[in-house]
């Protein structure tokens, strides 16, 4: 089965004005939601490339990046998990 996953990225800057936060989608083939959240909550967010949050137009202090999965679909659009703390 094939999921849809939406994670949110964001970089953490000194100065808070430099933070960049944005979404992207992958589409991830799974068994099952269960073994799915296995495979993000092993090394797949580890290994998740966050080059697309780095500010390259400051010189600020960068903090850390965060990504967190925050939506799964089904192949039917189906909402199977939604982080209702960041949603």
């Amino acid at each position: 089965m094939e999921f849809k996953v939406t994670f949110q990225l964001e970089s953490q800057y000194e100065n808070e004005e430099n933070n960049i936060l944005k979404t992207e989608i992958q589409y991830i083939e799974a068994e099952s939601l269960e073994l799915l959240l296995e495979v993000l909550d092993g090394d797949y967010i580890e290994s998740y490339d966050d080059i697309s949050v780095i500010n390259i137009d400051t010189d600020d202090y960068l903090i850390g990046t965060n990504i967190d999965y925050v939506l799964i679909e089904d192949e039917n659009e189906n909402v199977m998990y939604r982080d209702e703390e960041i949603n």
